[in-house]
């Protein structure tokens, strides 16, 4: 019982830092869990198609924000990925929620990759700044 009441609280999760990184590990064991968790946490691809991934310790977060004027995220990774990148990036509302404020669900857009983590933090404020209109 204890297993799908995990399952049934990882479905409900929408963005991958909020999922805690044991329950993460101990559903990935289960057949076909980690495609549905992928899927799930949007399974977010870089510049050239390569899948995202982080091996993160429990307290790390895998990405940071900045919240732009309409509601859109304007983020980059503090941390490098298997293949020794950082991301920038923005995270744009879309489906149910997403004019009024109250979206549920994201999508990755402009996504680029520096082997700094400063340019990658200078883009994302760019970006914010950008969209403000400063």
């Amino acid at each position: 019982m204890d297993r799908e009441e995990d399952c049934k609280e990882a479905l409900e999760m929408k963005l991958p830092n909020q999922v805690e990184q044991d329950l993460v590990d101990r559903l990935t064991e289960i057949p076909g869990m980690a495609d549905l968790l992928k899927k799930m946490t949007g399974g977010m691809r870089g510049p050239e198609g390569e899948l995202i991934e982080f091996k993160l310790k429990r307290d790390q977060h895998s990405y940071l924000y900045y919240e732009g004027p309409r509601g859109e995220m304007y983020c980059y990774t503090p941390w490098k990925s298997t293949l020794g990148w950082y991301y920038a990036y923005t995270m744009q509302p879309y489906g149910k929620g997403s004019q009024s404020g109250n979206a549920t669900q994201w999508r990755a857009r402009n996504v680029v990759r520096f082997r700094k983590r400063n340019l990658a933090k200078k883009t994302a404020l760019h970006r914010l700044y950008k969209a403000k209109g400063d």
